[in-house]
């Protein structure tokens, strides 16, 4: 390769893949001259792929079916996508819903039975070409409830209302 101005040696070049890439460059040894060797260290960055999940925000019944859905955008080779619940409460930890490859639209979908409010995020894991990236979902869980007089020890009237007297013993909060 000949010589720009200055001595200076131009390349071009087309990495196929982000990260780290080093180039070296030396001299052969001529009449009397000492081998030159000079290295550079380029890092290059990696593409951030579109990805999404579904049902952010959203509260649902207690003990309900929930389809998550994630979406992942254009990638290089890696098009698996990993999906991952943590429920509310120090007992338990995450745990994993499934993992698979998106289909043909982008999707891959996995059913959760809510029982307490939940963190479900989708994880990818990056590839040659895009970074690794994880979008996150909080969903909320309701508890339905009702209250009806069982028991009363004294009825009263104020003017054509009746009402019933109850001793409350305990009350329990009830949390998703």
């Amino acid at each position: 390769m000949p010589l720009g101005e200055g001595g200076a040696i131009n390349l071009t070049d087309a990495p196929p893949a982000g990260g780290t890439i080093t180039y070296l460059a030396s001299t052969p040894e001529l009449d009397g001259y000492a081998v030159v060797t000079a290295q550079l260290t380029v890092t290059l960055p990696f593409s951030t792929p579109a990805l999404s999940l579904t049902n952010n925000k959203s509260v649902f019944s207690y003990a309900e079916p929930v389809r998550f859905t994630a979406t992942l955008g254009d990638t290089w080779t890696n098009r698996k996508v990993e999906i991952w619940s943590d429920p509310a409460g120090a007992d338990q930890g995450a745990r994993l819903l499934g993992s698979g490859t998106v289909n043909d639209y982008h999707l891959y979908s996995v059913p959760l039975t809510l029982t307490r409010n939940t963190v479900v995020t989708v994880k990818f894991a990056g590839d040659t070409r895009f970074a690794p990236r994880s979008v996150t979902s909080t969903v909320g869980t309701k508890v339905a409830a009702s209250t009806a007089i069982t028991k009363h020890y004294k009825t009263a009237k104020i003017g054509s209302t009746a009402y019933q007297y109850v001793e409350v013993l305990h009350v329990h909060e009830l949390t998703g």
